[in-house]
């Protein structure tokens, strides 16, 4: 039996049955009905079978006590030895086997004597028993039976199984369709869709071996439902199953109705809650389960999962916290209407009432401001902060008295982390506002910092509870765009370019639009335009060519043409045509004014761009046809062909910078295969044997068309490292 699954789906339960009822007591000793379990066992059979794993259940409603099993500590150890290989000595070898024995015997000893158990038994060990030995994966405290055979308990957990067998004997309809049921359900209320998990776990039984079809159902990465322990023989049967305990959990938590939506706007929930806790329970308080029903039948809408958080940043709400999900919440009217003495005005209660956590700080006018680049994910999404004269105030005082309050008070650190939530975090030696993102099956945490736009990775333990106050401040980081380079944000080598020239560094801005994802120009002291010599450095790292046949170096290429003429077309920058066609593949935002309309538009030489099997390309024209045709290359393939004027777009008014951007394709010429001699054979004979694959090309000379010649290598799999030409096997042929 899996007894970590066991545990893991138990704690699923008991989350379930904790939320539906009003208090966890009662709905466990309601739970316990179902399966004739007495009070006074039903907290021991629930954490029995803990051979094999550490639980922590901090609850002052539920006194939990370990209960081990001897059983399957010799199961536990006997199948180490035949993982060891050690089966047939344990059967053979009588002191072997008497040894083995003596190490389960340890679990009798007192649970303070069984370190100095183990030691003597080392030196009494056979040879061969010596892996057996090894410092335990888990503490004594986990696998001791001392106590408990003093006690006259029970060493074993079959009442456990039986307990759990209960679970099977739950309601459920065979030919209810529960899973469109819940998803009905969901969609209702506005919830995500259920994400479905599955597993099969293996048991031996005799020869055979079980298979039992296991699904959890996650709501917003929160489980809501699971199939275990009902043995399920497919995943269809798991996953209906699973779909019923759902429904059964979020409709105590929401209520039968699948027509409510939930609240979204905070300050209409503030609201209607201050209207509830007006009807007489200003000083009483009213407990959160309760609040959460008279909410929905006075508004016929759902609060939230987490609206005790979001109403702790208006000042007129007590919160008194008795339990783990139980909270009392009371109105406090006197206090929030005094500060200093005097009452507040009425546009000092509507500015309290209109600040929601995590509102964006925003250009409002395209005045020159001091920013610091923070971070960087390419040219579409460069995170800055004001800094200097053009700093927010309201945050520089709030972010002094944050670190200060951190670092000298207690710290609370939250039972849960909440995705989407705002937490505080100590990086870098400082306090920073963040944000969690998703939590990591590693035990860490992914955050965004708000006040930077980093990307923080840390163990959860190490994320802090943030006081409502120090969100009133507006988060400092902006995202923008560079102004020019709309259309990069993923092009290849370019984040790095800009973590060289901008990252952590000071420029002046001037907003070129304001609001969300605002494009910007950076400029440096005495009015250096910082993007137009990021361009230029850009357009560096785009150019191609090949190395001087005096470098004797050897680059990586494709071979992507061969022409008419004889001559090869090499791409080099792999990468940057790759950039290039992701670009140039999404076309929503080619305007039809783009493309060319008759003979007098064209232009000789001048970029363009037209379609070649669906897919856009970069193009010059070569020469003009007739009115109606005219002859282009493939600047980046290096093939030519005759296209309708009409079917040209003028790549300028689409993006002037894609116009700029070297062409990628290299004419060459191949070494004892000169331009003349190549034959249409001789081309196919070329990409039979490279096809599409990478080639070494090393250049042996320039001759006097400066076109320069090449030899190509290629190799085999099976020989990575002896490459071998192939332009000498083509010319003897």
């Amino acid at each position: 039996m899996d007894y970590e699954m066991f545990i893991a789906n138990c704690t699923d339960a008991l989350k379930i049955i904790k939320e539906s009822c009003k208090t966890f007591e009662s709905s466990l000793n309601d739970f316990c009905k179902l399966v004739d379990v007495d009070n006074k066992t039903k907290t021991e059979k629930l954490c029995a079978a803990t051979t094999n794993l550490r639980i922590e259940i901090e609850d002052p409603t539920l006194e939990c006590l370990y209960a081990r099993c001897f059983y399957h500590l010799t199961q536990s150890t006997h199948r180490k030895i035949q993982s060891l290989g050690l089966e047939n000595m344990y059967r053979n070898n009588s002191d072997f086997s008497i040894f083995s024995r003596k190490l389960d015997s340890l679990a009798f000893l007192p649970e303070n004597k069984v370190l100095e158990g183990m030691d003597f038994s080392r030196t009494i060990m056979p040879p061969e028993a010596t892996d057996l030995t090894l410092k335990p994966l888990y503490p004594p405290s986990i696998w001791n039976v001392y106590q408990t055979t003093l006690d006259n308990g029970h060493r074993t957990n079959n009442e456990t199984e039986g307990w759990n067998h209960g679970f099977s004997k739950l309601e459920f309809e065979e030919d209810k369709d529960y899973i469109n049921e819940l998803e009905t359900y969901l969609k209702n209320l506005n919830l995500s869709e259920p994400y479905y998990e599955y597993m099969v776990k293996k048991e031996k039984s005799g020869k055979l071996i079980k298979l039992t079809h296991i699904c959890t159902i996650k709501v917003n990465e929160k489980s809501v439902g699971s199939s275990f322990p009902v043995d399920c023989s497919s995943d269809e049967y798991a996953q209906k199953v699973a779909a019923k305990r759902a429904l059964t959990a979020l409709k105590k938590q929401y209520g039968e109705s699948v027509i409510y939506p939930i609240t979204n706007d905070i300050n209409v929930m503030a609201s209607c809650v201050r209207t509830l806790l007006k009807q007489g329970y200003e000083t009483t308080g009213i407990m959160s389960d309760v609040l959460e029903r008279m909410y929905r039948e006075e508004f016929r809408e759902n609060l939230p999962e987490n609206w005790d958080q979001l109403l702790g940043v208006f000042s007129y709400f007590i919160f008194d916290k008795l339990a783990a999900n139980k909270v009392v919440i009371y109105l406090n009217d006197t206090e929030s209407n005094q500060q200093n003495g005097h009452e507040d005005t009425n546009e000092d209660v509507a500015d309290e009432q209109s600040f929601v956590p995590g509102t964006p700080l925003l250009f409002e006018d395209h005045i020159e401001k001091s920013i610091l680049v923070s971070a960087n994910y390419g040219a579409t999404s460069i995170w800055i902060r004001l800094v200097g004269q053009s700093a927010d105030e309201n945050f520089i005082q709030m972010q002094a008295k944050f670190n200060d309050t951190m670092n000298t008070e207690k710290l609370s650190i939250p039972d849960q982390v909440i995705e989407g939530e705002f937490y505080a975090v100590l990086y870098n030696s400082s306090w920073h506002r963040v944000q969690l993102t998703s939590t990591n099956d590693d035990g860490t945490a992914t955050c965004f910092m708000i006040d930077t736009g980093e990307q923080l990775n840390i163990v959860k333990d190490q994320i802090c509870n943030l006081e409502p106050i120090f969100m009133k401040p507006k988060t400092q980081a902006i995202e923008c765009i560079l102004n020019q380079f709309d259309n990069f944000g993923t092009f290849d080598g370019l984040k790095e370019l800009l973590d060289e020239m901008i990252l952590n560094k000071t420029f002046f801005l001037v907003p070129d639009s304001i609001g969300n994802y605002p494009r910007v120009t950076l400029y440096e002291k005495g009015g250096i335009n910082v993007n137009d010599m990021i361009i230029q450095r850009f357009l560096e790292k785009t150019s191609t060519k090949l190395p001087l046949f005096e470098d004797q170096a050897i680059v990586d290429g494709i071979v992507s043409s061969i022409v008419e003429s004889g001559h090869l077309y090499l791409q080099l920058n792999i990468d940057v045509v790759a950039s290039l066609e992701e670009i140039l593949s999404n076309d929503e935002y080619f305007d039809p004014e783009y493309m060319l309309k008759s003979k007098e538009e064209v232009i000789k030489d001048k970029i363009y761009i037209t379609k070649y099997d669906d897919t856009w390309s970069r193009v010059k024209v070569v020469d003009i046809i007739n009115n109606s045709e005219v002859k282009i290359m493939y600047i980046d393939y290096g093939n030519m062909s005759q296209c309708e004027i009409t079917k040209l777009a003028n790549l300028e008014l689409f993006d002037p910078l894609l116009t700029k951007i070297a062409p990628q394709a290299i004419k060459v010429s191949m070494n004892f295969l000169p331009p003349n001699t190549m034959t249409p054979d001789i081309a196919q004979k070329i990409f039979s044997i490279i096809g599409s694959n990478t080639v070494l090309v090393n250049t042996v000379n320039a001759p006097n068309d400066d076109v320069p010649c090449v030899q190509l290598y290629k190799t085999e799999p099976d020989s990575p490292n002896t490459p071998y030409c192939i332009n000498i096997p083509l010319f003897q042929r």
